[in-house]
Order: C-alpha cells, then structure tokens, then sequence
C-alpha cells in the first residue's frame, strides 16, 4: 500500500528545491483546517478506544497514551523514506514548523541593491495526510469507520478541497485522470493511461488514439470484466446520478453520456489503423491524420476522465484493511499483545 505523499509525488520533490519552493509546495491545506486535524489526532491517539493497542504507548506517571513513536518510525522509515518522529511531537501532539530562508533584493541606505535572507516557516502536509491514513490502516476493525467519518467530517466542515475515500485521501475537485491513476484498482487500465502519457508527451498521436480507444474498451467492453449492456448502462447511470445536481436531469445527461460512447465508439472502430484495419475502415489523407487521431485520442480520455471521476468510489481500488495490517504485523514482526509501558511506581505503606 502506498501512502498519500507516495502516490502524489511531485517532480519538485526529486530535486533540491530552490528557496521557498518547498515551503510552497509542500502547504495544502488551511491553517484552520491543519489545527482541526491535529485535534483530532491527538484525540484518536490519546484514548485506548480507536487504535491498536499495540501501536500505542503509555506512559502511566504522566497519565498519557500516544503513538509509539519507535513503531511509527520502523514504519515509516521503511515504508515512506522518512522518520514521523522528524514531523510531529507525539506525547503532546503537536505538528511540527520548519524554516526556510529565502533570498530578496533589498535597497540599502545608499541607494545599492543587495539580497538579503528572508526566513519563511511552513507546515509539511505531505507527511500530516501520511499521518491520517497510517492512523486510518492502524485503527481497530470495528471503529475504522467511524475513525474515517471523523476525519471527512473535519474536511467537509472546513470545506476542503480533499475527502477520504475507501480509505485514501483524495481531491473533490481539480483531479485529473493523471491524478487519479495510482488509485485505479485495474492495474491494466493504470498501465495504459501511463502508456497514454507517454504518447502524448512525444505527440504521437496515432498511438495516442489507439491507447485512448483500449482504455474506452477496458472501462465498457467485456475483455477485462466481461461487462455485459446492463453494467455499462448501470455505469452511465450512476455517472448521470453523480454529475447532475437535480434529479430530473440526469436521465437527460444519461442520454448525452450515452451518445458520446456510441460516438467515440464508432470513431475508434470506423476510422483505419485505430482499433481495425480493414478496407472498409475510414483511410485518412496522410497530412490529416494527425488532425483526425488527435481528435479521438482527446475524446476518448477526456470522456474516461470524466467516467471515473464521477464514479472515484467504484473505480478506485478498496484496500482489505485488515489484511494489510497484518501483513505489516508479520512483516515488522510486531507483538500485538504487547504495548510498552512506564508504569507508575507503587505506593508503599511505610510502618512507623
């Protein structure tokens, strides 16, 4: 399982980010917001009643419980890169400030030009969304979805631009089918969007849309789910349902929705060397084809995009939570029925 920084891994993130670069970046979310969701960490991780005990530590002369910060970072060191210790404060949980300094030209009092250092401070909410979902994985069975409910309830009433779905954090809005790929449960639909880029980076177009068209084929034909009408058409509907803010006009987007597939469909077919190429396939002038397979290869994803983002809940693959926990367990070697304790020192009766 891939945690939320490595599945949206930035190109900035593979080299030495310039000045405030990082600090830009790596901010996502409100200060409001960043607070509420470290109250509600802090709470989930201080009581005995979300979380595995085990994942847990307890330190009984203090009267506190918190994440076990040794466990936590044999975790995240292996899984991620990075220790959780170096970003939050875990006994009184706090997220931790870094500093940046960063170069502006100032006037000196001679009328000269020179930089001078600009200290900037920023939060890392790459590794807060990291914090949520291994807080997410690391809940009990029965209380992961409400741990879950809890922390979409923080998102929505901050209005936020993310939401938790099947256990991820995800945007609500400015997803794009690139965005999204990591998320897709079919691998083979993941590796041609993938394939797909790579065409369309080098403008190649009539690769470009025959990708485009086996995409169209895996999400509404039969050769990877063996869908028959009645599933492509629950897919519409459903997408119809999603999209459209009254119900009464989502028959009428459904019948849209459902002309673009024929359309793109029958160019995808119709047009020679797409998906067939037989002479009674439309043969394009040599100067047009581009123009033509341009059109088909846009078409097609742009109409894909739109398929999976409205239906992210079907699309996007459902972890078996419990599985990849104790995979985890097995894997680190972790005693579940063992939480390290400082216990309080017993009181002696002391005769006189």
């Amino acid at each position: 399982m891939k945690l939320f920084s490595k599945r949206n891994r930035k190109d900035f993130e593979r080299r030495e980010p310039l000045y405030s670069e990082r600090s830009r970046e790596n901010v996502l979310i409100s200060g409001e917001l960043r607070n509420r969701l470290a109250a509600e960490i802090s709470f989930l991780t201080s009581v005995n009643d979300f979380l595995e005990f085990f994942i847990l530590f307890e330190n009984q002369k203090k009267e506190l419980i918190f994440l076990d910060g040794n466990k936590v970072d044999g975790f995240s060191l292996t899984e991620l890169g990075y220790k959780m210790t170096d970003f939050f404060e875990f006994e009184n949980f706090a997220i931790k400030e870094f500093e940046v300094s960063r170069p502006i030209p100032a006037r000196t009092s001679d009328g000269k030009v020179e930089r001078i250092d600009r200290v900037e401070s920023y939060f890392d909410d790459y590794k807060l969304f990291d914090l949520v979902e291994f807080l997410i994985l690391f809940s009990k069975k029965d209380k992961r979805i409400e741990v879950i409910k809890r922390f979409n309830d923080v998102l929505s009433e901050e209005n936020s631009r993310y939401d938790i779905v099947n256990g991820m954090i995800t945007k609500k809005s400015g997803e794009d089918i690139y965005t999204i790929k990591n998320l897709l449960s079919d691998q083979n639909l993941r590796q041609k969007i993938e394939d797909y880029k790579y065409y369309e980076d080098r403008q190649d177009y009539l690769n470009t849309a025959k990708v485009s068209s086996e995409i169209i084929n895996i999400v509404f034909s039969g050769e990877v789910k063996k869908r028959k009408k009645t599933e492509i058409s629950k897919i519409l509907d459903k997408a119809s349902n999603s999209l459209c803010a009254k119900n009464k006009d989502s028959d009428k987007l459904r019948e849209y929705l459902n002309a673009v597939l024929s359309g793109v469909r029958n160019l995808n077919n119709d047009i020679y060397d797409v998906r067939h190429t037989e002479k009674s396939t439309i043969h394009l002038k040599e100067d047009a084809g581009d123009i033509l397979y341009k059109l088909i290869s846009e078409t097609n994803l742009s109409f894909i995009e739109t398929i999976l983002l409205a239906l992210k809940d079907d699309f996007i693959y459902s972890e078996d939570w419990e599985k990849i926990k104790g995979s985890y367990i097995e894997k680190y070697k972790i005693n579940k029925d063992q939480r390290f304790v400082i216990k309080k020192p017993e009181i002696l009766d002391v005769p006189f």
